[in-house]
């Protein structure tokens, strides 16, 4: 808890927040739940790549505030660490080669097809990005494990309603959420292709491509890691 003893700011400011939005109990003299596992906040600094208006890539500093869930108390093991891991399913998420990947698929349309087709070569391909502000936020957590989202405050115990930074098993229950949000706007846009139909070579790759794997094929791609949704779209 080193991190909050330093610098407390950052967690004041958020608890507050929390608090007004109703995400987050304001303090009380007895635990809001029996059981109650106690769970000690901390801050942590986290480091961002961001690109000034100059095109310059500068790094920025966050502060995180998290949940120490993998912490034990002598001999009651922690919330993290009394989940067993086999049972988890991957998320599968997205690495960072795979927005280049999906483009560098789309871009060699011309080659799969043997020809220099100029109308393939000429097309633009726009890269797209969504981040969901504080969607992990939002996620409310089931009343059925409350007891284990409370934590002492300056006014005394209080409870945590939505998904805290620490827990193990949150970001993949948090990417299934996500991962459906985007395969609703993958739905939207196939829906947009098909009205608007690609070039007369777009189309003979993409109907090639699905003779060759059996299933429908589409000449777009989107991926999303945890809030973080990027994609690639043909505009023709």
């Amino acid at each position: 808890h080193t991190g909050l003893r330093e610098n407390p700011g950052p967690a004041l400011e958020l608890v507050e927040a929390d608090a007004r939005a109703g995400w987050i109990t304001r303090g009380s003299q007895y635990p809001p739940t029996i059981p109650a596992r106690i769970v000690a906040k901390n801050v942590v600094a986290q480091h961002k790549w961001r690109i000034d208006e100059s095109g310059t890539l500068f790094r920025k500093q966050k502060w995180r505030v998290t949940t120490d869930d993998s912490i034990d108390a002598g001999e009651v093991e922690s919330r993290n660490h009394t989940i067993d891991q086999t049972e988890w399913s991957d998320a599968g998420l997205p690495g960072p080669r795979t927005l280049g990947e999906a483009v560098a698929v789309v871009k060699a349309a011309a080659g799969q097809l043997g020809a220099h087709l100029v109308s393939l070569d000429l097309e633009t391909v726009a890269l797209w990005a969504l981040d969901l502000c504080n969607a992990y936020r939002m996620l409310a957590v089931n009343r059925a494990e409350w007891w284990q989202q409370c934590f002492v405050w300056t006014d005394g115990v209080r409870l945590v309603r939505r998904a805290v930074f620490g827990s193990a098993h949150l970001p993949g229950i948090f990417q299934r959420v996500t991962t459906f949000i985007v395969a609703v706007a993958r739905t939207r846009i196939r829906a947009y292709d098909a009205a608007h139909p690609y070039s007369v070579a777009r189309e003979e790759w993409l109907r090639q491509k699905a003779e060759a794997v059996g299933e429908a094929v589409y000449a777009d791609f989107s991926a999303i890691y945890l809030d973080d949704a990027f994609g690639a779209t043909i505009l023709g």
